[in-house]
């Protein structure tokens, strides 16, 4: 039993030795939207207390020092401008899709992100007459914008003509970002739990058998 309790504490060393896995969030809080104008009674309301805010989540830390227009596809996001959510991952960077530079302590400098939902351009399905479109920019040059709009005449893959659309901005106004680093448990890590109740599970066995 001796042999069995010094492999598993072997194990149990090396994996609480690896380090676990770990992503990246980059969240954001944009300021409240200073300029509104709401057109068409048919869409949603924007007003002077709404603003952007959300998050997105990659596998690796964004490496300072690169290129602005290197766009990339994060694990997760979702971003909110008020009325709506945009959530999931891009399906075409041409179109929509996130680009980022940050400085030598990985914190952002600047950025461009456009959320369409769903994508004018580019979406699955068909859209119907009536739906909203809605979008919403991220820019570090100028600030946080989203408008909306139902759709009067829809094609098979197209919006053939638009309500006048309501629409929000920062002019100009930029929000902040904080990172933070998740870690996750790893498979080596869970590992490392059975690795425990197995090693209890022995010296209570032991225990038992030596009493009999």
């Amino acid at each position: 039993m001796k042999r069995y309790a010094a492999v598993l504490a072997s194990l149990l060393t090396a994996a609480l030795s690896a380090p676990a896995a770990a992503t990246t969030i980059y969240s954001y809080t944009g300021s409240n939207f200073s300029f509104v104008n709401n057109a068409e009674s048919s869409v949603e309301f924007y007003n002077s207390t709404k603003r952007v805010t959300g998050f997105f989540e990659i596998a690796e830390p964004l490496e300072p020092g690169g290129f602005f227009v290197k766009s990339f596809v994060p694990v997760s996001y979702a971003f909110s401008d008020g009325l709506h959510t945009f959530s999931g991952h891009p399906t075409d960077p041409d179109t929509i899709g996130f680009r980022m530079l940050v400085d030598t302590q990985g914190f952002p400098i600047a950025w461009s992100i456009v959320l369409f939902n769903p994508d004018l351009f580019n979406f699955p399905g068909v859209l119907h007459s009536g739906d909203a479109i809605a979008r919403v920019v991220l820019s570090s040059i100028d600030g946080d914008t989203a408008d909306v709009a139902r759709c009067l005449e829809a094609g098979p893959s197209f919006c053939g003509s638009l309500s006048q659309r309501n629409f929000a901005s920062t002019i100009g106004g930029i929000g902040t970002w904080t990172v933070t680093q998740v870690s996750e448990p790893g498979t080596l890590t869970l590992i490392a739990v059975s690795c425990v109740v197995a090693m209890i599970g022995m010296l209570a066995w032991g225990r038992r058998t030596a009493r009999i």
